[in-house]
């Protein structure tokens, strides 16, 4: 993992000696949060949840734009699994962070062959029907509300209201663009709120 994040940290330095574009950087722990701010014009945050996006931002090294990414989807929906499937492997990518909101019990039970779910799904297959992905519904409400951006269009527009408070930006992330009716609905979503609120 350290050697990991060093080459990380080089790649950044290079891209940005290299290219006239800002340089932004995913993230999910304390570590790499920490590092590559050092240097980075910007952070990709893996959370969604405002409570989740302030414990990651205290990481910081300076001040960078801020952005959160995170599983979305308008409910109800025909890809309800792909947003399930999405919470899933996002909640338990960080050591530092299970073990900060003791969710150690929780990402023992669901630690699936991701990697098979995913290509299953994209071959069509109705994941609702696998054991294994049992694990997942049983936690259902609890991956929705802290890793997704998701529910009805008010739903989602109070999400993205939350944490446009914290940072500068969000990212509606998969499945959200290859659901039509989440994509046919988006422009329907006011934002004029507050003077931090930068539309891009």
């Amino acid at each position: 993992p350290g050697e990991a994040l060093r080459v990380t940290v080089r790649c950044i330095e290079r891209l940005k000696s290299h290219l006239p574009y800002p340089i932004y950087c995913g993230c999910s722990s304390p570590r790499i949060t920490r590092e590559s701010s050092k240097v980075a014009d910007g952070v990709i945050f893996n959370y969604c949840n405002p409570k989740f996006l302030k414990w990651i931002s205290s990481y910081l090294s300076r001040d960078v734009v801020k952005v959160s990414i995170g599983p979305s989807l308008l409910l109800p929906s025909d890809m309800k699994q792909d947003l399930l499937l999405a919470c899933a492997i996002v909640s338990c990518s960080s050591r530092k962070f299970v073990e900060m909101f003791g969710m150690r019990k929780i990402c023992s039970e669901i630690s699936l062959n991701f990697q098979r779910l995913i290509e299953l799904r994209h071959r069509g297959c109705d994941l609702y029907r696998l054991d294994e992905f049992r694990k997942i519904i049983r936690y259902e409400s609890f991956l929705l509300k802290n890793f997704s951006i998701s529910g009805s269009l008010d739903d989602v527009r109070d999400r993205i209201r939350e944490l446009l408070k914290i940072c500068d930006h969000v990212i509606l992330g998969d499945p959200f663009f290859r659901d039509k009716k989440s994509i046919d609905s988006i422009s329907s979503l006011n934002f004029s709120m507050s003077p931090n609120y930068r539309s891009t």
